[in-house]
């Protein structure tokens, strides 16, 4: 058994009503081929078994330390939680319903032992779940739907992208193609804490992604070792968000980027900015744009199915 006391990396994993996916992911993490971790688990008051679940399995292996909340926090306050109970000198965040290759851990731990100007290290991503058809555009797909799709990949980039250099030129990168899928990077431990945005932000990811991206560079290994499960339109997500768990304001739900904008102003640096007013402009046209295009498709869907 590893030192738990001391182990080089931090895995945690924030949890609300996934107990029919904990199970799946928890058998994940236990066959990677790096063992020298231990795993932080927050259930976010959870109303399911998943909380039972992650206990069981707490049980029969002690690198397993398991939070219970009273209620749902939030989804970035359950993130900010579970890594600030971090001992590793590396952390990583698992999402319930993703998967890693087995060897995920060893091959971005090894970039991050090996590459100091590297703060963060993650792979190429492929996304699985039933919800893929509304990212990729098909024969089938009217011009209506094209243009939406397009619009879309161009606002919503399944990323990530690799970032090195000047914070200018990887600022640049982030807001032209503004995905914040480096979130499931594995981090060195010092940056990451240093970078968990304090502020009431809807899209908190991309804040972050900026902050770390501070004190170095955003490696991405060229190799799917990372799937990602697609639950469906982010628009859906926000509005949950607004309905269940309060974590955003009513404004944000309309103008999702608002908040993140006027957070740049204070954070990424005055000329930075001005360099960057343009995708400004067109990340808070995003917003708009896209629960519109979701209203008339839902509409059509309606209107078809009858």
């Amino acid at each position: 058994m590893k030192d738990t006391e001391n182990p080089k990396l931090t895995i945690g994993v924030p949890v609300y009503n996934e107990s029919k996916l904990i199970h799946k992911r928890l058998t994940n993490i236990f066959e990677q081929t790096f063992g020298d971790f231990e795993i932080i688990i927050s259930d976010n008051g959870s109303t399911d078994n998943t909380y039972m679940i992650c206990e069981e399995y707490g049980r029969k292996d002690n690198r397993i330390k398991i939070f219970r909340q009273s209620k749902n926090m939030g989804w970035v306050w359950n993130h900010k939680f579970v890594a600030e109970k971090a001992k590793g000198k590396y952390f990583v965040w698992a999402a319930a319903d993703d998967i890693w290759e087995s060897d995920f851990l060893e091959k971005n731990i090894k970039i991050l032992d090996t590459m100091k100007n590297v703060v963060a290290s993650v792979s190429r991503i492929e996304r699985y779940g039933p919800k893929i058809e509304e990212f990729e555009s098909n024969s089938n797909d009217v011009i209506f739907s094209r243009i939406y799709k397009k619009i879309r990949r161009h606002f919503r980039p399944f990323g990530p992208y690799p970032a090195s250099g000047a914070y200018a030129k990887k600022i640049q990168i982030y807001l032209k193609k503004p995905s914040a899928l480096g979130l499931y990077s594995v981090f060195r431990i010092n940056v990451l804490k240093n970078s968990l945005v304090k502020d009431r932000i809807s899209v908190w990811d991309l804040a972050f992604t900026l902050e770390f991206l501070k004190h170095g560079d955003l490696h991405v290994i060229d190799e799917v070792l990372l799937h990602r499960y697609t639950k469906g339109v982010s628009s859906h997500g926000i509005w949950d968000e607004y309905i269940r768990q309060k974590e955003i304001r009513f404004f944000e739900v309309i103008f999702p980027h608002l908040s993140f904008t006027i957070w740049c102003w204070k954070n990424i640096g005055k000329m930075n900015y001005i360099k960057n007013i343009h995708n400004f402009v067109w990340l808070n046209c995003w917003g708009p744009i896209g629960i519109g295009f979701n209203i008339v498709i839902a509409m059509k869907k309606k209107l078809f199915s009858k």
